[in-house]
């Protein structure tokens, strides 16, 4: 008896699509969105939890609403520069040896000075992104959509944006539309594999068997 290659080759196949299909999406408020008015910005500074699923863990912030263009995911921004440069944090739900995928939307207030510097850090691995705000105004961001992939090793189980523009900075990297996600093997096909393989195997015994008699 032959075993159909195309056959073991749907498999992994099977596994890939499957494990893309589940997906998950671990951050609260991506958009930072609220269910009030937020006029122009508001300024939230340090221990602020104004953010559903966010906390201010340093300096301060701008909370953008209607001040400039929104990012192409919709919603709010911030500006991670308000009355100097701050930063924000969500708690997650990592895995040690689980990969995941960050992504956001990165622009920069072109108010004041065009070179702002924001490092992302998920667990221990910290990436910097830069944006130039030359030639941009708050009706034209210039929204660029950034990412990274990286696989969680240990330290802080969180996701963190912090501006390192200089202290007396008023005007930051801009950020939107956030995104942290994982693609776990989904849990049946735990149990497909082994039963797939078993098929498999009990057809090499039964042909091998077929050809010695």
């Amino acid at each position: 008896m032959k075993i159909n290659k195309r056959f073991l080759g749907f498999v992994p196949a099977l596994m890939l699509l499957g494990g893309n299909a589940l997906a998950a999406e671990l951050v609260t408020n991506g958009n930072f969105q609220t269910s009030a008015n937020i006029g122009a910005f508001e300024n939230l500074s340090a221990g602020s939890t104004a953010i559903n699923g966010w906390t201010v863990t340093n300096g301060s912030i701008d909370w953008i609403g209607t001040y400039w263009q929104a990012p192409p995911s919709g919603g709010k921004s911030l500006d991670m520069d308000g009355n100097h440069p701050g930063a924000v944090s969500q708690t997650l739900e990592l895995v040690l040896g689980q990969t995941y995928t960050v992504s956001f939307y990165l622009a920069g207030n072109p108010a004041i000075h065009s070179l702002k510097t924001l490092d992302v850090q998920l667990g221990s691995d910290t990436q910097q992104f830069t944006f130039n705000s030359s030639g941009k105004n708050f009706t034209s961001m210039g929204w660029v959509l950034e990412s990274f992939t990286t696989t969680y090793t240990g330290g802080p189980s969180s996701i963190t944006f912090a501006s390192k523009d200089a202290y007396s900075s008023l005007a930051g990297p801009a950020i939107g539309g956030v995104s942290v996600t994982s693609t776990p093997l989904p849990a049946a096909l735990f149990f497909v594999a082994p039963a797939l393989a078993g098929v498999f195997g009990f057809s090499r015994r039964k042909a091998n068997n077929s050809l010695q008699a």
